[in-house]
């Protein structure tokens, strides 16, 4: 009788250590899918955050090409109208000199 007890009570300690095992088995195969989830999004988080920096690297870019583009444009501009001063200025003495040469043949 203490035999049969003792064998009963091995039968549900193997029961209850299997239960134990499957119940382990089962929770590792969830931390499995867990961590494989997790390293799914540590990767999209990892190219998001590239994916922004290199967005703002773009809008930088974009930034200073459109300030070198107004100085081009400006310094373009100051040019045209330094030309158009000194035209104006060779036009002007060419009719000054040109009044004087009408003056003296005239006299």
């Amino acid at each position: 009788m203490e035999l049969k007890k003792l064998h009963e009570l091995a039968n549900q300690t193997e029961q209850q250590l299997q239960t134990a095992i499957n119940s382990s088995l089962e929770r590792n195969e969830q931390l499995n899918i867990l961590l494989d989830r997790s390293d799914l999004l540590l990767h999209k988080n990892q190219a998001f955050g590239i994916g922004v920096m290199d967005y703002r690297k773009d809008m930088q870019r974009n930034e200073t090409l459109n300030k070198l583009k107004y100085i081009a444009i400006g310094i373009l501009l100051l040019v045209v109208i330094v030309l158009v001063v000194i035209l104006n200025i060779i036009l002007n003495h060419t009719n000054h000199l040109a009044d004087r040469n009408t003056n003296i043949i005239l006299e």
